[in-house]
């Protein structure tokens, strides 16, 4: 999917029209669970802002439904910060008729095509007992809530400085929001360390609202989301190949390349590992490694 997990397609026979036969009034897709009363809620707010020129409800277009038939879409909200979620582009999204009926929860794929989630009995108790964690994935960078949680009581106790937290101002917020500097791998920001360009927006009180990614005077909130707790931790070393030397960093930076062309049919990289499995679920990609420079996006 759009958000690096993955949902299971279901087989049907093409030679009669496919009838959802579950009961259960809950949608699973891939790693999130979303119940009846979230998406009822979402339909709900979608109507009350119907044809009042807001970014959301829209005309849904694309793979799974005719236009004809006159259906919106709108993400998914999964609690009172309504505003918040509705700014961003979201992976999941309910599908409404003009009535305001739900017809589905869909997921968008990384070809920017849909994909139906499977309606399920599956409580939200019993689907949280599987090793999921919540958190946000900001582009390629996942940032686990207990992580949100230590970083914004780092702000709090630092909020009588001169240079972070501070507030930020924007038309999109009726009240002005505390930003932090944000660091992947469990880092925090120090005041000898050049920030990034990830920030926690808190609340007056340092209540988290969302993790961001920050470019010159705007914030764009990342997506909430699940992972699995099996992720390998960060590598800290450094690779010897033969006589060549990989330092940890060119490593990590090669990483991040890769990492942004995945989803793209075109390109040859990356390419799916089919060797033994490692420590971690997969699947597992390839991305040539070359020492001292990155390889070309144009070569694959």
């Amino acid at each position: 999917m759009a958000d690096g997990h993955h949902i299971k397609c279901k087989r049907v026979d093409k030679s009669v029209p496919h009838i959802d036969q579950s009961e259960g009034n809950n949608y699973e897709c891939g790693h999130e669970l979303f119940t009846h009363q979230t998406v009822k809620f979402t339909a709900d707010q979608a109507m009350l802002r119907m044809n009042k020129n807001f970014k959301y409800p829209r005309p849904f277009q694309g793979n799974l439904y005719d236009s004809e038939l006159g259906y919106w879409m709108i993400p998914v909200i999964r609690n009172e910060r309504i505003g918040d979620q509705l700014r961003r582009r979201s992976t999941y999204n309910v599908v409404i008729a003009s009535t305001g009926g739900v017809v589905d929860v869909i997921a968008e794929l990384t070809d920017g095509n849909f994909m139906k989630c499977t309606k399920t009995t599956r409580r939200p108790e019993e689907f949280l007992k599987a090793d999921l964690r919540v958190g946000y994935l900001c582009g390629t960078e996942f940032f686990d809530i207990n992580h949100l949680k230590s970083t914004a009581k780092l702000a709090k106790a630092g909020h009588s400085s001169k240079t972070y937290p501070k507030l930020y101002h924007d038309e999109n917020y009726a009240e002005a929001k505390w930003i932090f500097p944000l660091f992947p791998n469990g880092r925090f920001f120090a005041k000898s360390r050049m920030y990034g360009k990830y920030v926690l927006v808190m609340d007056k009180s340092f209540g988290i609202i969302f993790a961001a990614m920050h470019s010159l005077d705007t914030i764009k909130p990342c997506e909430e989301t699940l992972r699995g707790l099996d992720t390998a931790p960060p590598e800290l070393g450094d690779f010897i190949c033969h006589l060549t030397e990989f330092p940890n960093k060119h490593l990590i930076d090669t990483v991040e390349v890769g990492c942004k062309a995945l989803g793209n049919l075109r390109r040859k990289f990356p390419a799916r590992y089919e060797g033994p499995l490692f420590n971690v679920h997969g699947p597992y990609f390839t991305w040539p490694l070359i020492p001292d420079k990155f390889f070309k996006k144009s070569n694959c």
